[in-house]
């Protein structure tokens, strides 16, 4: 029999995960980052099922999704140029890339021959990673999607509802910009995305950001 928890919450890499964990925690919901806690999980990793991921606590490691169901599922997410911006400067710029890769393939395709990756082509493959994994989430059915840098308080009060929630603790002074391992300060442009990712992908880019409530259309690149 699969064990139950109570809250599983989704996002793309580099979108906040460890504050909203920090968060959740502040608030007093065990919830673990990257690793099982007792009322749940935040991780990019558990949108899927793998017997082996490349991060999380040793100790309490999430390692057999199928073992693990979920009374909710919800995602949050950054602006998606942050996400992009962050994904090129520490997951495909980083000693983290190999394991990156090795488990983002088994599940979606995101091509790579070895070696440091230009800064165009970590642009394209963070863009693509971004569309793909979106998907994915989408796919899961998050019951809310939650902009967290921008309403954090509409996370605390969508689990506050949740049943077997207890009430809110005490506040957090952070940030998803801050909060997080190897702070991104440097962003690309949709400028930057059509110019290296052609008209094709940054079009997915920009429809797929849509439906999670971000218009990143240039003028007269809409379709």
């Amino acid at each position: 029999m699969s064990k139950v928890l109570p809250l599983r919450v989704l996002c793309c890499p580099r979108s906040g995960s460890l504050y909203t964990a920090k968060l959740l925690r502040s608030k007093g919901w065990p919830v673990g980052w990257e690793h099982y806690g007792d009322q749940g999980i935040v991780s990019w990793m558990s949108v899927v099922k793998s017997d082996w991921v490349p991060f999380g606590d040793g100790a309490n490691p999430h390692r057999n999704l199928g073992d693990v169901e979920f009374k909710h599922t919800i995602a949050i997410t950054r602006h998606p140029l942050k996400i992009v911006g962050s994904l090129m400067a520490v997951c495909l710029n980083h000693p983290s890339l190999n394991p990156f890769l090795k488990f983002v393939n088994q599940h979606i395709n995101i091509p790579y021959d070895g070696g440091t990756i230009p800064e165009a082509m970590r642009m394209v493959m963070a863009v693509d990673f971004y569309v793909q994994w979106m998907k994915l989430i989408q796919q899961a059915k998050p019951e809310i999607i939650i902009h967290i840098e921008s309403d954090p308080e509409m996370l605390v009060n969508f689990v506050w509802n949740l049943e077997h929630m207890p009430a809110p603790g005490h506040p957090l002074e952070s940030h998803p910009d801050t909060d997080c391992h190897h702070v991104c300060n440097k962003y690309p442009t949709m400028e930057d995305i059509f110019k290296n990712c052609g008209s094709l992908l940054g079009g997915e880019f920009c429809h797929t950001a849509e439906m999670v409530g971000y218009d990143l259309w240039p003028p007269l690149k809409r379709v």
